[in-house]
């Protein structure tokens, strides 16, 4: 008998390139999706956790040309490669839009509308967060705040974080 005082867990990493790497401890990982579904968060004094994430995404094209597509207009984009159809954006995967109005009504970073129709996503950033909450700590308000929050209002809750992969996540590990 006795009390599990530490744990670590290691998984094997492929890279886009193909290049796999066994045993990554992962403490030295990053998700590339800091705010995800099922996060704990807190707010005013309040615990929440996470229902979903509405992200601004920004494509690169290979005329060199960016634009930032909103969280309102995130649907209209899909995985070029049918193997990520149900994964969540991240960095590096290949986009096209369901619409050419998508990226013709973006707000373009680096140069402009040239009937581009896909790209490669260099950035996410949450827009919006939308949290259920739970419990209010001792001291907070009486009224829960919104369900839709701005990410920089939350407080993500990660002193765990290295404990939460599954199979076919995505993040950054330095080769």
């Amino acid at each position: 008998k006795g009390v599990v005082t530490s744990t670590r867990i290691h998984v094997d990493v492929r890279f886009s390139d193909g290049m796999v790497i066994t045993d990554v401890d992962t403490r030295e990982m990053r998700h590339l999706q800091p705010m995800r579904q099922g996060n704990w968060v807190v707010s005013e004094g309040w615990l929440g956790r996470v229902l979903n994430c509405k992200d601004d995404i920004v494509v690169r094209f290979d005329d060199e040309s960016c634009c930032l597509v909103s969280s309102s207009s995130s649907s209209d984009l899909v995985p070029v490669q049918k193997m990520y159809e149900r994964s969540p954006f991240f960095p590096s995967m290949m986009v096209k839009a369901n619409s050419p109005e998508t990226f013709k009504n973006s707000r373009w970073i680096q140069g402009s509308y040239e009937k581009q129709t896909r790209g490669m996503i260099i950035s996410i950033k949450p827009s919006e967060v939308l949290v259920v909450w739970i419990t209010a700590l001792h001291g907070a308000s009486t009224q829960p705040p919104r369900v839709s929050c701005p990410p920089e209002k939350l407080q993500v809750l990660n002193h765990f974080g290295n404990t939460w992969w599954r199979l076919g996540d995505r993040g950054s590990y330095p080769r």
